[in-house]
């Protein structure tokens, strides 16, 4: 049973072709590249001025007088501070933009000073904004390098691999798969045509997604992976991310099938929040780089743990652990169709964790929004942990 999760699938299928890679470490040389010709200034609110320039282009300029040109993600930005829809202003003339948003300028509290993310593309031309923050939402201060060399150090040492995944339209990388590309946990076969996929990195964000083929652990018929995706925005357009969890296996478009267990950290764009980011995530992929071992006397033990000799008993242990998801209703329902697929823990009862954590996977399926059935299946996993 298990989860399907479809954020490795969601990028897949969006991605450009210049934004996809075969390797992390093709993906880091493009990121140390982009910060070699980018920087942060601080500026006062009030000593920026945003004027159109001899091209008619909306520029913005501090008291250096240097021009930047704003890209589409700044400029919404700009737009949020001064409390104008961007939506609308990108629609007027240069002119009649730039008056509305001078306007906001002056007429709204001073947020304090500006932090500005200046890029040069490829070094030489035209300044550039690619993000326009202050200093109550900055920046987590994770480069997208820092994000994917921390990825790459893990793969390095833990065998962890990017699984191969059908290419995009028109990708003249395409090729056929080999021996070497396949591995297990992959739905793919050798000859079955592959592009670059899995990792992705823009001028603004990155994502990574990696499985551990060479740490199986067998759970009753399941034969289960170790995967991880990780998500990072340089220029605070989303939190810094990053999703555990045990898989079955990974199909051609990157659709993650019965994923258990998944766990996530998020770190919102507020303060610094670098250290706090992969304090959490070192150790989740020091646990996952462990021998699986660990994890498999854990799901041993768990068959013997008795949350309760009776259904009621079991009610009220899960009920104490007080896990938002999992409601007075969703606590019945997953001990009942605990006992109506005993086939999904047949060595387990349901009286028992892992049998209960079972049924909780099972019921989770049954519920038609895909968040709620990931808040339910995250639940699953909280009581395996608490349990303990």
């Amino acid at each position: 049973m298990g989860t399907t999760l479809t954020a490795a699938h969601n990028q897949w299928s969006t991605r450009p072709l210049d934004q996809r890679y075969w390797t992390l470490a093709d993906m880091l040389a493009d990121a140390v590249a982009y910060r070699k010709t980018a920087c942060e200034k601080s500026v006062p609110w009030d000593k920026l001025e945003v004027f159109v320039d001899d091209k008619g282009e909306l520029m913005i300029q501090g008291p250096e007088k240097k021009p930047a040109e704003f890209n589409h993600f700044s400029f919404g930005q700009m737009c949020k501070l001064v409390e104008a829809p961007a939506s609308y202003l990108r629609t007027l003339p240069p002119e009649l933009a730039q008056k509305n948003i001078s306007h906001g300028m002056k007429n709204r509290e001073a947020p304090g000073d500006t932090k500005l993310l200046i890029h040069v593309p490829n070094g030489v031309g035209r300044y550039q904004i690619h993000a326009l923050t202050t200093d109550k939402y900055v920046r987590t201060g994770l480069w997208n390098d820092d994000v994917i060399r921390r990825i790459k150090e893990v793969a390095d040492l833990g065998e962890w691999r990017t699984p191969p995944a059908a290419p995009a339209p028109d990708d003249p990388r395409a090729r056929a798969a080999t021996e070497a590309d396949i591995f297990p946990g992959t739905f793919m076969k050798v000859g079955d045509m592959i592009g670059p996929a899995g990792l992705y990195r823009s001028d603004k964000d990155m994502f990574a997604f990696q499985i551990n083929p060479k740490r199986p652990i067998v759970t009753g018929k399941s034969v289960l992976y170790p995967g991880f995706y990780a998500g990072n925005s340089h220029v605070g357009d989303r939190s810094f991310s990053f999703t555990s969890f045990w898989l079955n296996g990974v199909c051609q478009n990157h659709f993650i099938w019965g994923a258990e267990r998944i766990e996530e950290i998020r770190v919102r764009h507020v303060g610094d929040g670098k250290e706090k980011a992969w304090s959490g995530v070192e150790i989740e992929l020091r646990k996952y780089s462990q021998d699986p071992s660990i994890f498999t006397n854990r799901v041993k033990a768990a068959k013997l743990k008795l949350l309760g000799k009776t259904a009621d008993e079991v009610f009220d242990t899960v009920w104490k652990m007080r896990i938002n998801a999992l409601t007075q209703e969703a606590i019945k329902a997953s001990y009942k169709t605990a006992e109506e697929h005993r086939e999904d823990a047949p060595d387990a009862t349901p009286n028992s964790v892992w049998g209960f954590v079972q049924g909780v996977t099972r019921h989770s399926q049954q519920i038609g929004h895909m968040d709620d059935r990931l808040e339910v299946e995250r639940a699953a996993s909280k009581v395996f942990e608490v349990a303990f």
